[in-house]
């Protein structure tokens, strides 16, 4: 039974109901959006890696660095004592189309210098090395541009700062997967084909 200081006891008696509107029903359309934008997004990325790479497994192997962008989201609004709100939920929304590219540009390169040299260990490292600084910066430079606005320096925004937060450590917990996990699942995935 619902009761609480806005329900009077007037709820007690049949035929009576409680149906929520205004703020609230508006909230709950937001959501269902929100849901229906996300499951289209995340195949709109999915079938766009495909047509990139030609591959569904590569396609896959850089849409793992999505998951790891959200625990670090989760992560990140726990220690601020924040709630995930609406507001973050679209920040995430955003986040997903840029954590891929860094995996995009490691993938795009591990397949190339793969090619050449033999699809071996060392070579996936070898390759991931030499992404690391455009990796790093790539991340850098996006999340410089975003932490100010997160942590109010120079005004304070509180309405875009769940957004703006999530982007950034979400960027930021992706970019350390994508640098370490990525050559590996590359380099398992070639070991299991051959």
């Amino acid at each position: 039974m619902l009761k609480n200081k806005f329900t009077p006891e007037i709820i007690n008696h049949p035929g009576c109901r409680i149906e929520f509107g205004g703020e609230e029903k508006k909230t709950q359309e937001s959501m269902t959006s929100f849901y229906i934008a996300l499951v289209i997004a995340l195949i709109a990325i999915f079938f766009l890696l495909v047509i990139l790479f030609d591959s569904f497994i590569q396609a896959l192997m850089v849409m793992t660095a999505i998951p790891f962008a959200l625990t670090g989201v989760v992560i990140v609004f726990l220690t601020h004592g924040l709630p995930l709100g609406f507001i973050a939920m679209i920040g995430i929304l955003g986040l997903m189309g840029v954590v891929v590219n860094d995996s995009i540009v490691m993938i795009s390169y591990l397949n190339e210098v793969c090619q050449k040299e033999g699809r071996s260990f060392l070579s996936a490292a070898k390759a991931a090395s030499q992404r690391f600084r455009p990796v790093i910066l790539t991340t850098l430079t996006t999340v410089a541009g975003l932490l100010p606005t997160a942590y109010g320096i120079g005004g304070s925004l509180p309405f875009i700062r769940p957004m703006v937060l999530a982007m950034a450590w979400g960027l930021i917990f992706a970019t350390m997967i994508t640098l370490i996990f990525i050559p590996l699942l590359y380099t398992i995935i070639e070991r299991i084909k051959e």
